[in-house]
C-alpha cells in the first residue's frame, strides 16, 4: 500500500511539474522566443485574417509567429494593435533579422484596451517576425494590423 501511494505521488508530481511550466518558461527567455520554431498550447480560439488585419480571441500560452516579412531593404512598417488580457500575461515581440527581440507591447491580468495603438517599426533588410508570447493560459483579445508582410493564424 505504501508503494502504491508513493508511486501515485511521484506520478502526480511529474505530471504537474511538467505540464504548463514549460510554456510559461518561454515567456522570459529571449533565446527561445527568437528561435525559428514555435511552441504553444492553444486551448480556445476564434481567429480571422482579412487583408492585413488579424483579429483573435484566444486562450493561449507559449509563442507563435503572427507576422513575417522578408524585407528587400531597410524600411518603415506601420503597425496598429489592441491587446487585451483578462488572465495571464501576453506580449507582442518584434524579432529583427539579427534575432534581437524588441517588445512592442506587454499586458497582464485584467488589462483591457479598446483603442488601437499605432507605432512605426524601423525594420531591417532580411527576415523580420512578430510573435505573440503568452503564459498562464492567457485569455487574449487581439486586433493587429500591419502595412506589409504575411499574417498567420496562430496554431496553424
Amino acid at each position: 500500500m505504501r508503494n502504491i501511494i508513493g508511486c501515485i505521488a511521484i506520478i502526480t508530481f511529474l505530471c504537474t511539474g511538467c505540464s504548463s511550466s514549460k510554456m510559461g518558461d518561454i515567456y522570459m527567455q529571449d533565446d527561445k522566443i527568437t528561435n525559428e520554431g514555435d511552441s504553444y498550447s492553444l486551448h480556445k480560439e476564434e481567429q480571422s485574417i482579412e487583408g492585413q488585419v488579424y483579429t483573435g480571441q484566444l486562450e493561449f500560452e507559449g509563442m507563435d509567429t503572427l507576422w513575417d516579412y522578408e524585407a528587400a531593404e531597410d524600411m518603415e512598417v506601420e503597425v496598429s494593435y489592441c491587446l487585451s488580457v483578462s488572465q495571464g500575461k501576453a506580449k507582442l515581440v518584434y524579432i529583427d533579422p539579427n534575432d534581437q527581440p524588441h517588445i512592442i507591447v506587454e499586458n497582464k491580468d485584467r488589462v483591457k484596451t479598446e483603442a488601437l495603438e499605432n507605432v512605426v517599426l524601423q525594420i531591417k533588410k532580411g527576415r523580420n517576425r512578430i510573435k505573440l508570447v503568452a503564459m498562464n493560459r492567457a485569455q487574449i483579445n487581439l486586433r493587429f494590423k500591419i502595412s506589409e508582410g504575411n499574417l498567420n493564424s496562430l496554431g496553424f
